[in-house]
C-alpha cells in the first residue's frame, strides 16, 4: 500500500521538530544528525540507521513516524543515535555469537539514557533485567546475559523482529566510522559544548564504543582523581632509576652555620635541596583506558609532581597535548583528551623527546598499541595499568601498578 502524501508530511514535520529538540538538548547528537542522510525507507518498519555509499543514513517508516508525537519521535531518534555512537552497529556475530544476549544488551544500553515513558511500543528496559546494573558497559551486560537461559525467559517473548533487524544492521558501520563522526563533532562544537546534556555514563558508553578502533579520538572529559595514597613510591623510584641522591647541599645565608652560630650572616650555613629531574609522563588516553584506570593514574601523577619537573603528554593514536604541569593543577581533575585507539609512536618520536629533553620517560598505559622499534635515548618505564595489560616493547623498565607493585626485569 502506498503511503499517502499527508502521512509523509506529518512524518517529516515530526522529524524536523525532533531534530531541533535533540540539537538543543544534546549538541553532539544534533551535529551527528545533521551529517546524516535521512528519508523514508519502505523496508523500515520503524526507524533504522545504516550506511550507503560511505554516508550514514537514517531510514524511517512514514506511517510509523506520522503516528508519533514529537517527544516520541525524538526518543526514537535518540535510540537509533545511541546504537550508532555506542558502537553497536560495529558488532558482528563472530565477536558476539549469542544473538539474543547481544540484542538485549544493545537495547538496554540504548534505552538507558532515554525516558522510558517517551519510547513507543514495548521497549527493552534496564528495569526488566535486575541481573544488570546501571552504567555497565555493553560487554559486561552481554557477558551476564550470555549466562542466562534467555530462550526460555518470558521477558524475551516477541523479540524475533527486533533480533532480525539487529542482525541485518550488524557490521554496517565500523568503530572507525563512529570515531571519525565523534572527532568531527568535537572539533566543530568544542569539547565543552559537545559534552552539554550528556551524562558521564553516556560519555563513557560513547568512548567505549569508539575506543578500540584505530582512529584518534576527539573527546575531552574530566575524570576525578582516585582516592587514597599512590601505589608506587615515586620518590624512591626516581632515585633508583635516575641514580640520584635525595638532594644536594649548598651554602645559604638564610640558615646559620651549625659550627659558627655566633657568626650568623658572616659564615653561611648549609641546606639540602632536592634534585628535580625533568620527567616526561606519557598518558595513554585511548578508549581502552577506562575512567577507573585514568583516575588511578592521576593519583600516581599527583604523587610524582613534587619530586620532578613534570611534562605531560596526552596521546591515543596522536599527541593531543604537551605541556609542563604544576602542583597547583593537580588539586583538580585533569582534562583528558583523546579516547580513540592506541599508538605510542607519536608520543615517543625523537622530535618530541628532543623538544622536552627528559631525564626519564614514564608511560602510563594498558599496553594495547604499537611502540617505536628503537628505545629512546633516555631511561623509560612502562607503568602497566589494568588486569590485562601487556608490555608494548622489548625495552624499558616495567612497573605493574597493582597491589604488589612488581617490577619486572627489562626485556631485550
Amino acid at each position: 500500500m502506498r503511503t499517502s502524501d499527508s502521512s509523509i508530511d506529518r512524518a517529516w514535520a515530526n522529524i524536523r521538530a525532533a531534530e531541533q529538540r535533540i540539537a538543543w538538548e544534546c549538541p553532539f547528537h544534533g551535529f551527528n544528525l545533521a551529517s546524516m542522510r535521512m528519508g523514508p525507507d519502505p523496508a523500515a518498519e520503524t526507524m533504522r540507521i545504516g550506511k550507503a555509499k560511505g554516508i550514514v543514513t537514517v531510514g524511517f517508516s512514514s506511517d510509523f513516524v506520522a503516528g508519533l508525537t514529537v517527544t516520541q519521535t525524538a526518543a526514537v531518534l535518540k535510540h537509533e543515535l545511541h546504537h550508532l555512537v555506542f558502537g553497536h552497529l560495529a558488532h558482528t556475530r563472530s565477536a558476539f555469537p549469542n544473538t539474543l544476549a547481544r540484542t538485549i544488551a544493545e537495547e538496554v544500553c540504548a534505552n538507558e539514557w532515554i525516558e522510558a515513558r517517551d519510547l513507543p511500543g514495548k521497549p527493552i528496559l534496564l528495569s526488566q533485567f535486575p541481573e544488570l546494573r546501571e552504567n555497565q558497559t555493553f560487554e559486561e551486560r552481554y557477558k551476564l546475559l550470555s549466562g542466562l537461559r534467555l530462550d526460555q525467559d518470558p521477558r524475551t517473548a516477541g523479540l524475533g523482529d527486533e533480533i532480525a533487524r539487529r542482525e541485518s544492521d550488524a557490521g554496517t558501520i565500523t568503530r572507525s566510522d563512529v570515531a571519525r563522526m565523534a572527532e568531527a563533532a568535537v572539533a566543530n562544537l568544542g569539547a565543552e559544548k559537545a559534552a552539554k546534556g550528556m551524562a558521564q555514563g553516556m560519555q563513557r558508553a560513547i568512548l567505549n564504543g569508539i575506543g578500540r578502533g584505530t582512529e584518534a579520538g576527539g573527546l575531552s572529559v574530566l575524570v576525578p582523581v582516585a582516592e587514597g595514597k599512590a601505589v608506587i613510591p615515586w620518590a624512591a623510584k626516581l632515585r633508583k632509576f635516575l641514580g640520584m641522591d635525595a638532594g644536594h647541599s649548598q651554602p645559604t645565608y638564610c640558615r646559620p652555620s651549625r659550627r659558627h652560630r655566633s657568626l650568623a650572616g658572616l659564615v653561611p650555613g648549609w641546606e639540602t635541596k632536592p634534585r628535580n629531574p625533568r620527567l616526561m609522563m606519557v598518558l595513554d588516553t585511548s578508549g581502552s583506558m577506562d575512567d577507573t584506570l585514568l583516575a588511578e593514574v592521576q593519583r600516581e601523577i599527583r604523587a610524582i609532581v613534587p619530586h620532578c619537573e613534570p611534562w605531560l603528554v596526552q596521546c591515543d593514536t596522536q599527541v593531543h597535548e604537551v605541556r609542563r604541569i604544576g602542583a597547583m593543577e593537580m588539586a583538580s581533575p585533569l582534562k583528558l583528551h583523546g579516547r580513540g585507539g592506541t599508538d605510542f609512536r607519536p608520543a615517543l618520536c625523537p622530535d618530541l623527546i628532543r623538544r622536552i629533553r627528559p631525564a626519564w620517560i614514564v608511560v602510563f598505559t594498558d599496553g594495547q598499541g604499537p611502540a617505536p622499534e628503537s628505545p629512546p635515548p633516555c631511561r623509560l618505564a612502562w607503568i602497566l595499568c589494568g588486569p590485562r595489560a601487556s608490555v608494548p616493547a622489548n625495552y624499558g623498565e616495567v612497573i605493574e601498578m597493582g597491589s604488589h607493585n612488581c617490577v619486572r626485569i627489562p626485556q631485550g
